[in-house]
């Protein structure tokens, strides 16, 4: 725990955690030892007593020992405070969702909401509604074996998504998976990309000043060394970042070529393609009791072959057409 925060912070702390209920000194150092803020009841005391001098909307009940604070009816406090439970919820599913896809400034910033939303729940009452929904009643189940997340240097996390966010260049020191030795890039950062566990920086590259070749990503784990450099660029508008991801399928590796992919499958393992088809043109070409024969655009992928040679003898008489010839 720390006790050396900033005064100002420290004041603030305490504004966002009072509410439109009276709360006491004891309950309201509970909640700031849960936040991580070991101060002493009396330094507590002394600073709800000097806002509440300053602050003509916090309202202080004396005749209790000890003194109770809240914000009064009328007052509108902090914006944190007017957070609902269901707002909370959102918020921490946001956060673990964006926590890897954000710049540090950003999340930094958001933190605040972040930590407000967590002690909500902590406090709430476990048959709350919105306490059931967080912790029993949504999950995101694995498509794939689950993967431990390659480790990411923070201190290059931040230096990558500083550069992306103000349109910098970046100086960058990269181990590649097929190479001895690691390459030294200045880039144009384009995107950042999650797949799976993996986070992926799709970039341009920058020689003797000029841009040079096409799009390609680099995994942000294999990176050695970065700095986001002092000059800017102005964001290519021929880059589409959708595109470059379901159209020319970078992140699938392998040929990467249109096709139209044509297959028999086994009833059983084919009948979830009639509802998650594999393309907006998927059409079904034979049906019956014992098979589908499905046909379909698709980009030539390494995946795309993985996934076929998964379903093993399940799967055959299989076809593909290259659609770029």
């Amino acid at each position: 725990m720390s006790d050396s925060i900033d005064p100002l912070i420290y004041q603030i702390k305490v504004l966002n955690l009072l509410t439109k209920k009276y709360i006491s000194i004891p309950e309201l150092q509970e909640q700031m030892e849960y936040e991580g803020i070991a101060k002493s009841k009396r330094t507590l005391e002394r600073t709800l007593e000097k806002l509440a001098d300053h602050f003509d909307d916090i309202e202080r009940r004396t005749d209790s020992k000890p003194h109770q604070y809240r914000w009064k009816e009328y007052a509108s406090g902090l914006k944190l405070l007017n957070m609902t439970p269901q707002q909370s919820v959102a918020l921490m599913l946001a956060e673990a969702q964006l926590k890897n896809l954000l710049p540090p400034n950003i999340m930094e910033t958001m933190r605040p909401f972040f930590e407000h939303a967590h002690y909500q729940m902590k406090f709430a009452a476990r048959d709350r509604l919105e306490h059931q929904w967080l912790t029993k009643k949504v999950a995101v189940a694995p498509a794939t074996q689950p993967l431990e997340p390659p480790q990411i240097d923070e201190t290059i996390f931040k230096e990558v998504t500083t550069a992306l966010y103000e349109n910098r260049l970046l100086n960058a020191v990269y181990q590649a998976q097929w190479n001895d030795q690691p390459s030294r890039y200045q880039v144009m950062p384009l995107a950042l990309v999650q797949q799976n566990v993996s986070h992926y920086l799709v970039v341009k590259r920058i020689k003797d000043g000029r841009v040079i070749g096409e799009p390609f990503f680099l995994a942000l784990h294999r990176f050695l060394a970065a700095e986001a450099s002092t000059f800017y660029f102005d964001y290519p508008t021929d880059f589409k970042l959708k595109s470059f991801i379901e159209k020319e399928n970078r992140f699938g590796y392998g040929e990467c070529r249109p096709i139209r992919l044509t297959f028999s499958i086994s009833w059983n393992s084919g009948y979830h393609l009639t509802e998650t088809p594999l393309s907006p043109d998927q059409v079904i070409l034979e049906e019956d009791e014992n098979h589908y024969r499905f046909q379909a655009s698709v980009i030539k992928t390494d995946i795309l072959e993985r996934w076929l040679r998964g379903f093993g003898d399940e799967v055959w008489d299989l076809e593909m057409e290259y659609l770029d010839e």
